[in-house]
């Protein structure tokens, strides 16, 4: 149910006193609709939600907000003289008392620390502040002979955290206050009376009772109104010569605004959820990354812009200053992602669409709502691809909106999908084989020079035109399309698991638009923005195996193939060796690991091993494409592992990971879905399987690979979770070698309980 409507009923409850007040013979009314509120939001009516809370806001707008009169001051003789503790927007305190010669008075917030002494009986009278206000309580500071009376006048008195109890009126006409008179035989010198403003946390006034200044109570501008704050929420809005409304014009430029306040008539898009209404009371640091589709960010403007909210106000309004493209886009817009103070708010797709030159503005029936708190969280959906006779079927669920369907694809098969696939390998092929991996050896600590900035922009877009050929061919099919356009709108970080027992598909480069027609943005590929897992069907023993796995030998078994460093003759640190330090570390850090030479590993897949796997096999090695799939584990002769050589030997203990981090000189990855994962899951009972879904420069596979083991293995992470947070680290230092990273187990699966 929408969080909007939700804070907004809270908000009346909160104010409920305050409102009895102001809507006097309407109170009944508004009784009725504030319930009927509460039904809706039970029986999740959003649309009945929010009409009856326009017409509770219409309600109280209708009626006069309660009077607020100042004092006026007849005794020319007194002497006024400002509090020098004052301080400002906090309301004010009137101390009067009958029967002397004069009265004293006391402005906002003033402290006075004299002696305590015996008083006479003494009226408070003490404004509402509005809101939550007009809060008093007694703090005694002494014990004096004498105990004064002390009848305290005060605006939404049962809101009151007092020690005296409540009396009946002393008499008089004071419309909305009651009368608060001190109940016990204690002694008080100090009264600590505590009042809010909108948007403001608790202000206190102190006072003692002797010998106070005399002071001209002075009613701060935010005091001259009643009512609680005026509602505000955060907007979005389009405005710029090329916006028609909430689209724009072909190639046309619009900036695209968020901002918070009252909801104006040109906002498109209002956000809620339950940290957005408290960064409005409290502040914060409000981040938006936007993901521009068919649009691109003018002037150099950062994808990611922060500001600050103060006082119920977004300072400054973000601004991203857009480009339209060059055709009539209906499906065009942007991916928000929103976080606070850095923890992630949630995302969602923000529709822009790309309309005629000349056409008229399009505004929407009504403003779009937002729920961050279930509208923009991750959320899970599944994928199924079957062969049956040459024909492909695929069955597809979202777990969230409980959308789905089971078609036969009527275009596409398993070999016109493998060949597409073919297509997009040998498209990307030249990524990994650039010179740059021979000089830009550590990803995650090497700056990259000017013109290796160059090389990285090419690679991505190299990736995201073979992304978006595979897209625009997988998508040609009218079913498949279906399916695949609503992963595309799911919200950032949603789990997709995909279930095949024919076709492999990089799901992490797939990109969804023409990258020759707009500039590349990385984040918009899948493999930023998703978690993929593959597992084959009827995998029935998965569940009972992860478990396994959870409870297994800790740490890593380490094979790695020694020759791999002799094409690296004078790179530091050199890919293989690299591996020995990192395992040195890992055992300072309780993750045990043993290192197993060429013999050793070839032993340890055959399973006739001296010693039992861990959780965590992985294997750095070159992998062998085509007709000889297979693995190098290094030695001489060539010590080959094949999917066949698996076949009969004794499975794995424990359930383990195996990370095959296949670098080199493959044309294709060691991976081929029928092939090494089958024999890994069937023949050795491994719960699954890391690996490339195209071959990886060893320098970088290296450091990828330690550090995907690092964040798994110390149980920070879930399996996919470490994948995606390797991927999006390397993205954000613009390199794409992450994204060749895919995983064929339960991606929900942990290292540690």
């Amino acid at each position: 149910m929408g969080t909007r409507e939700t804070q907004f009923l809270r908000r009346l409850e909160r104010d409920d006193l305050r409102l009895r007040i102001q809507l006097k013979e309407a109170w009944a009314e508004f009784t009725a609709l504030k319930q009927a509120l509460r039904q809706a939001l039970d029986h999740g009516d959003t649309a009945q939600a929010r009409a009856l809370v326009a017409q509770i806001r219409a309600l109280i707008a209708s009626r006069p907000q309660p009077s607020r009169s100042k004092l006026t001051l007849t005794r020319p003789s007194l002497v006024l003289k400002r509090a020098l503790a004052a301080k400002p927007g906090a309301g004010f305190v009137i101390l009067a008392a009958p029967g002397r010669t004069k009265p004293t008075l006391a402005q906002q917030n003033a402290r006075f620390r004299t002696p305590a002494r015996p008083v006479p009986p003494l009226v408070i009278h003490m404004p509402s502040i509005g809101g939550d206000a007009g809060k008093a309580r007694f703090q005694s500071t002494a014990v004096t002979l004498a105990t004064p009376r002390l009848p305290i006048l005060t605006h939404n008195a049962p809101h009151a955290e007092t020690q005296p109890r409540f009396s009946k009126s002393l008499g008089g006409d004071h419309r909305g206050f009651a009368y608060i008179q001190q109940a016990d035989s204690k002694a008080f010198d100090e009264i600590l009376a505590q009042t809010a403003l909108p948007g403001h946390r608790g202000l206190a006034f102190q006072l003692d009772l002797a010998d106070l200044e005399h002071t001209a109570p002075e009613l701060p501008a935010a005091d001259t109104s009643a009512g609680p704050p005026p509602t505000v929420d955060f907007q979005f809005r389009l405005e710029g010569t090329g916006a028609r409304g909430s689209a724009v014009a072909l190639g046309g430029e619009a900036d695209l605004v968020f901002f918070l306040g009252a909801l104006r008539p040109d906002s498109y898009a209002v956000a809620s959820g339950a940290q957005l209404e408290q960064a409005i009371e409290s502040g914060g640091t409000l981040g938006v990354m936007l993901v521009p589709v068919g649009y691109d960010l003018r002037d150099g403007t950062p994808c990611r812009q922060t500001a600050q909210v103060v006082e119920r106000r977004l300072e400054p309004e973000i601004r991203f200053p857009l480009k339209a493209g060059r055709l009539i886009n209906p499906a065009a817009g942007a991916w928000a992602y929103l976080d606070l103070d850095g923890v992630q708010l949630g995302s969602f797709f923000l529709e822009l669409p790309i309309v005629a030159a000349n056409a008229p503005v399009v505004m929407a029936a009504e403003v779009r709502h937002i729920d961050l708190d279930s509208d923009g969280q991750p959320v899970g959906a599944q994928l199924v691809f079957r062969s049956q006779g040459g024909a492909l079927n695929v069955s597809y669920a979202n777990n969230a909106s409980g959308y789905g369907d089971t078609c036969a694809l009527p275009t596409l098969s398993p070999a016109s999908v493998e060949q597409a696939v073919a297509v997009f390998k040998s498209s990307v092929d030249s990524v990994p084989s650039d010179a740059l991996w021979s000089y830009l050896t550590d990803p995650f600590q090497q700056p990259p020079t000017s013109n290796q900035q160059k090389s990285l922009d090419g690679m991505f877009l190299t990736i995201a035109r073979a992304g978006w050929a595979l897209w625009a061919t997988l998508t040609a099919d009218p079913d498949l399309a279906k399916f695949l356009h609503d992963i595309n709108a799911l919200p950032a970080n949603s789990r997709v698991s995909v279930i095949t027992n024919s076709i492999f598909i990089p799901w992490e480069m797939i990109y969804p638009e023409n990258p020759d027609a707009l500039a590349v943005k990385p984040a918009l590929l899948w493999g930023a923005r998703y978690l993929f897992h593959t597992t084959l069907p009827q995998d029935s023993n998965i569940a009972q195996d992860k478990k396994a796995h959870r409870n297994s030998t800790p740490g890593a078994s380490l094979c790695v193939n020694p020759a791999i460093d002799d094409d690296f003759a004078g790179v530091s640190p050199l890919p293989a060796a690299s591996h020995h330090a990192w395992a040195a570390q890992a055992r300072l850090q309780n993750i045990p690991c043993d290192e197993a030479d060429p013999a050793a590993a070839r032993a340890l897949l055959l399973g006739n091993g001296a010693a039992p796997s861990r959780k965590w096999i992985y294997l750095f090695c070159h992998g062998l494409g085509c007709a000889g799939n297979a693995i190098d584990l290094g030695g001489t002769p060539p010590n080959l592992i094949q999917p066949a050589s698996l076949a009969g030997t004794p499975p794995f203990d424990g359930r383990p990971i195996v990370f095959l981090n296949s670098c080199g000189s493959g044309a294709h990855s060691a991976l081929a879905l029928t092939n090494f994962y089958t024999a890994f899951r069937r023949d050795k009972q491994a719960l699954g399987l890391v690996t490339t879904s195209c071959p990886v420069p060893a320098t970088t596979a290296a450091a990828i690979g330690q550090r995907i083991s690092s964040l798994y293995l110390d149980g920070s992470h879930d399996l996919a979770a470490a994948l995606q947070a390797v991927r999006l680290e390397l993205i954000a230092r613009n390199i794409p070698i992450g994204l060749f990273y895919t995983l064929h187990a339960p991606g929900d699966v942990r290292a540690r309980a």
